[in-house]
């Protein structure tokens, strides 16, 4: 079971409900583009975005893709990002839970001196009256991915955060 399947599993539950999460192109691009910018580059790569749309094929949210990049530039979340100690992408996971087995990636990990912070990023379309509902949508997934930490590398998670880019929103849970 990955993490997306498990939130999904959620999601389907209700039908029609949640169209929101039928990973568009340009979602899967911002990722990418997030695996691959510079850490300490505040400006955005265009060499990289011109890959990205011709790679997703975006010909129609190009400049969306553009936009999304320079609102998570200009934020305080990757101004941490850029003062953690380390940082990591895509980190590839894969453990059992009562014969189980969840598999899937981390969008980012940073370490700081005070422990480690795993970050999911979502590009939701979403209102900030709409935030706390959605939130709860990805609880499970941020579960998963922090218990994955704790059993397969024995790394504890002291906080969770899901970026909402197009809000410029981080919501946190500490443990």
């Amino acid at each position: 079971v990955t993490a997306t399947e498990q939130k999904e599993t959620v999601v389907s539950s209700q039908p029609n409900t949640y169209s929101f999460l039928h990973r568009p192109k340009l979602g899967i691009a911002f990722h990418a583009y997030m695996e691959r910018h510079a850490i300490n580059e505040n400006t955005i790569n265009q060499s990289l975005v011109h890959q990205m749309r011709t790679e997703y094929m975006l010909e129609d949210h190009g400049n969306e893709l553009q936009e999304l990049i320079q609102i998570f530039l200009q934020s305080d979340l990757f101004a941490r990002i850029k003062k953690a100690k380390s940082v990591f992408r895509e980190i590839p996971f894969s453990f059992f839970d009562n014969q189980i087995l969840f598999e899937g990636y981390i969008d980012m990990m940073i370490e700081e001196s005070d422990g480690l912070t795993i970050i999911d990023f979502k590009t939701d379309k979403v209102t900030l009256k709409d935030l706390p509902d959605r939130s709860k949508i990805y609880e499970p997934q941020l579960e998963i991915y922090a218990k994955a930490l704790k059993k397969s590398a024995g790394l504890p998670v002291k906080e969770k955060i899901l970026y909402f880019v197009r809000l410029n929103k981080s919501l946190s849970s500490s443990f």
